[in-house]
This record gives C-alpha cells, sequence and structure tokens, in this order.
C-alpha cells in the first residue's frame, strides 16, 4: 500500500461473485480500509489499471471492504476474474447540503415534525424528495405532491 495527500494505492487480485460469476469482486485490503477511516460503506473514486472507476466500498464482514464490480463495469475496465489490478482509490468527501425548492421550504416552516426529520436527512435522501418534487410542474399536481411528501417526510420515509 502507497499513501499520497487523499489517495491509496494498492494491487489487489480479483475474485468472482454472483451465480455463474456474474460480478467481480475487488478486495480492499484491510489497511486500506483502516485509511479510509470508515467501517460502513464509504463511497470512493479512482482508477482501476488507469481507468476511471466510481463505486461504493462495503464492509466485507473482515475488516476490509470490498467493491463490487457488474460484468459491464469490468469489461470496462479490462479487468478479468483472478486478474491482478492496480488500484488508487480516494474517499469521496461529503456531498453538498441540498437544499428544498421555495414552495417546500415553506411548507416545512409550518410543519415542524417534518422540518426536523428533513434536518435530519442526509443529501441523497433529500435530493430524492427534490427530484420526486421536480417532476410535477403544474401547481395544483405540485400542491398535492408537497403536502404528500411533507406526511411521509415526517415519517423519516424518503420517496
Amino acid at each position: 500500500m502507497k499513501e499520497s495527500p487523499g489517495k491509496i494505492e494498492f494491487v489487489s487480485l480479483l475474485l468472482g461473485a454472483g451465480p455463474g460469476g456474474t460480478a467481480v469482486t475487488l478486495p480492499v485490503p484491510r489497511e486500506v480500509s483502516n485509511a479510509l477511516g470508515n467501517r460502513g460503506k464509504v463511497e470512493v473514486k479512482g482508477t482501476v489499471n488507469g481507468r476511471q472507476l466510481r463505486a461504493p466500498a462495503m464492509p466485507d464482514g473482515k475488516g476490509g471492504h470490498t467493491i463490487q464490480l457488474t460484468r459491464e463495469m469490468s469489461e470496462m475496465l479490462g479487468a478479468r476474474v483472478g486478474q491482478q489490478v492496480k488500484v488508487v482509490l480516494e474517499k469521496i468527501q461529503e456531498e453538498a447540503p441540498v437544499e428544498a425548492p421555495p414552495d417546500l421550504t415553506k411548507a416545512l416552516a409550518h410543519n415542524v415534525q417534518a422540518r426536523t426529520a428533513w434536518e435530519k436527512f442526509p443529501p441523497p435522501a433529500r435530493r430524492a424528495w427534490v427530484d420526486f418534487l421536480a417532476q410535477n410542474k403544474k401547481p395544483d399536481q405540485r400542491a398535492r405532491r408537497i403536502s404528500e411528501a411533507l406526511a411521509r417526510i415526517a415519517l423519516g420515509k424518503t420517496p
């Protein structure tokens, strides 16, 4: 393992996974997992054999992480099961906060329970709600969707 500011380089052997070997697993060594600074799911970006990769690194239950590659992804990366690959990874920093559109902000101001739940949502959940509401452009449909969304947001649910 070689570490430079924000980036971690290592070599790993690709393993087959899934029924019929439809997926390829890229094991991330324990020391690399420790350098990522999180035992849970970690969003990473980098390269595999010089080709771009962006994927979640999932805990493997053995102190490391694994990155699942679909067959299409592994073909795009030029990687096969049993092949050693040079990997350069870096942790994707926290996503920028997602702001509610003005009509949702106004509705959240009048619903304390929904506003509290909204403030606890991570950026991807907020983005999902913003996208859900953006699907309706007509004012009456949008108002109905916001009303429905408030009830679900108050329960901590995503669309």
